[in-house]
């Protein structure tokens, strides 16, 4: 599941190494990913999968991929592909990612 109509949608994220030397998937776990610029978006989910890019130490690179995509969210699945990227609020990317997983679908 890929929202395409998003920049970056399906491709591989990132995974720097921190300043502490591990790798970002050891910081913030598995699962889906949500990141967001800044504090100021609001992270607009309840079991702690939302990080702030600003705090992450990482020496900018989640800024740098943010920048190079012109975004201010990305919703990374468990596979660690994009699933898609939003500006301004990143509460379309749940609600996408919920209608895709979680809406029964139909068979004709």
């Amino acid at each position: 599941v890929v929202l395409g109509s998003t920049p970056a949608g399906g491709a591989r994220f990132v995974q720097p190494v921190l300043d502490d030397g591990r790798k970002l998937d050891d910081r913030v776990g598995g699962g889906w990913r949500l990141f967001v610029r800044s504090a100021a978006l609001a992270c607009p989910v309840a079991d702690g999968r939302c990080t702030v890019v600003a705090d992450l130490p990482d020496g900018g690179a989640l800024t740098a991929w943010l920048d190079a995509h012109g975004v201010d969210a990305v919703l990374v699945r468990p596979d660690h592909y994009v699933f898609g990227t939003a500006s301004g609020s990143a509460a379309p990317l749940l609600a996408a990612r919920d209608a895709w997983l979680f809406n029964p679908m139909e068979i004709a």
